[in-house]
């Protein structure tokens, strides 16, 4: 039975793939790169087994190169189980709810945003004291500015919030 692997990125001549299922197999990353370097429009391979991770550069067309894998009978290729949206949607979620614990703990008096907004602001207050005034302590505080601008992550915007923010 072959392996899944995984597409965990790409870019135009780097293709990096994922084989959850070999980690730490030396000897399987081994004939693994062996038979990749023998694709045309391979320019090289590196296999880490310890990340169960192969990276190719390639001038070849990347069909080819999955072609040339199945081919081979290297691996079974399967899609990434999480897209962006979802790991983003999954950490404003994760956010929110430490910002909902934040206002239960403090009864109301701190969220997310005031807590990013005191931390940047003490920041500033810090780097001012030590002298770093114009880069560090001026950046700092226009963060916090605009930390103080964002939507609110404990509760769900309003339609009206949403318009007046994209005003």
């Amino acid at each position: 039975m072959l392996p899944d692997a995984r597409i965990v990125h790409r870019l135009p001549g780097r293709l990096r793939i994922k084989v959850d299922s070999q980690k730490r197999n030396g000897a399987f990353f081994s004939m693994l790169s062996n038979e990749l370097r023998a694709c045309p429009g391979v320019l090289d391979v590196t296999a880490n087994p310890v990340t169960a991770s192969v990276l190719i550069r390639h001038t070849a067309a990347e069909a080819k190169i999955l072609q040339f894998v199945a081919a081979r009978s290297l691996f079974n290729l399967v899609s990434s189980n999480e897209s962006h949206a979802d790991v983003s949607a999954q950490m404003t979620a994760g956010m929110r709810g430490f910002s909902r614990n934040l206002q239960s703990v403090t009864g109301d008096a701190l969220d997310m945003n005031a807590l990013i907004v005191l931390g940047l602001a003490g920041l500033a207050i810090q780097q001012t004291i030590e002298g770093n005034i114009m880069a560090p302590a001026v950046s700092l505080l226009w963060y916090a500015y605009n930390a103080s601008r964002m939507p609110h992550l404990g509760r769900e915007p309003q339609p009206a919030e949403v318009c007046t923010r994209l005003a």
